[in-house]
């Protein structure tokens, strides 16, 4: 409105009558110029404030709330206004109630409806309480069978690492390329000579404790981490990292350099430290392992189906 020509005259005219004195005398004649009593009685702002016959746009109406709000919220400021009128009834708790009780009724009419329809199934797993469970000492007939399909074809004991493969990628949700160290680690357990056969009754003893069907995360923390710690450290995955080293296609242009496969093997344990490790104690632990994205147990199993090292962009690249 003050663009207007009318308003820009009239503002001219009040500033020029105001500097010739003759402002009083316009008043006293019967002129109008609307003003806010808060205003101050300056040209300008008596200019501003409203021409005559020329009045600024209001501004718009507040939002106005359903009715079903309205009537919620106000109980509540009466609440509200009743309990700071009245100290003694904080002490008794009759306020409080009463206010707590309008405020819960507020927020019930106000949330939106759930939706029922959702399909459980389809949500993957993101809560596993605060305290981590630890896997069963006592095998389920599932996993014995398991165990007794696997050895059916070694009655003697394994002594070739892929004939863990099956059970590692199919049953346990880990990669190929970790079980040339968990063989060793397994005859480790045992106590067992290097070359010596993992007999089944061996084979139970260290699954008990350790592996959970269903839960790949679990299985590659309890298998990589070391029986006295509740972590993983940089260490106990540099035999893991070593495996994959001497096994992946992709990494084969590396075996004349011995030192620039412990500078590799160097740089993948930094990678995943940097990802899981909160508190720089070069530690990870099971809950940081399932809380992280991207996940290292799913990227170390895509290395199975990739022979190009390069195409796995997390932590393997060179």
């Amino acid at each position: 409105w003050i663009a207007r020509p009318e308003v820009q005259d009239q503002f001219r005219r009040t500033v020029k009558m105001q500097l010739d004195g003759k402002l009083e005398d316009f008043l006293a004649g019967g002129g109008s110029l609307p003003m806010s009593p808060k205003a101050h009685h300056s040209p300008a702002s008596v200019a501003l404030s409203g021409a005559i016959g020329v009045s600024p746009p209001k501004s718009p109406n507040r939002r106005s709330y359903p009715s079903a709000i309205n009537s919620a919220l106000s109980q509540n400021r009466d609440s509200h206004s009743l309990r700071k009128s009245d100290p003694s009834s904080e002490r008794r708790g009759d306020g409080k109630d009463a206010y707590a009780s309008n405020f819960n009724a507020t927020t019930t009419s106000v949330h939106a409806p759930v939706a029922s329809d959702i399909n459980q199934e389809q949500i993957d797993r993101f809560w596993f309480g605060r305290k981590q469970k630890t896997p069963s000492k006592e095998l389920t007939t599932e996993e014995w069978d398991l165990i007794n399909q696997m050895f059916e074809d070694h009655p003697q004991g394994i002594t070739d690492h892929t004939a863990l493969e099956p059970l590692l990628t199919q049953h346990l949700g880990l990669s190929k390329y970790l079980s040339d160290t968990l063989l060793k680690n397994i005859r480790i357990f045992g106590g067992l000579a290097e070359t010596a056969p993992v007999t089944k009754a061996v084979f139970g003893k260290w699954w008990a404790g350790r592996i959970r069907l269903g839960d790949p995360v679990s299985n590659f923390f309890y298998v990589m981490k070391k029986d006295t710690f509740e972590w993983i450290e940089g260490e106990d995955m540099r035999p893991y990292v070593w495996g994959l080293l001497n096994r992946h296609p992709g990494l084969d242009f590396l075996h004349d350099s011995p030192e620039f496969q412990e500078r590799y093997a160097d740089t993948v344990i930094c990678r995943i430290l940097y990802a899981y490790d909160r508190h720089d104690l070069r530690r990870v632990y099971l809950r940081e392992l399932r809380s992280k994205r991207p996940n290292v147990v799913e990227t170390w199993r895509r290395l199975d189906q990739e022979d190009d090292i390069n195409k796995i962009r997390d932590f393997f690249f060179v």
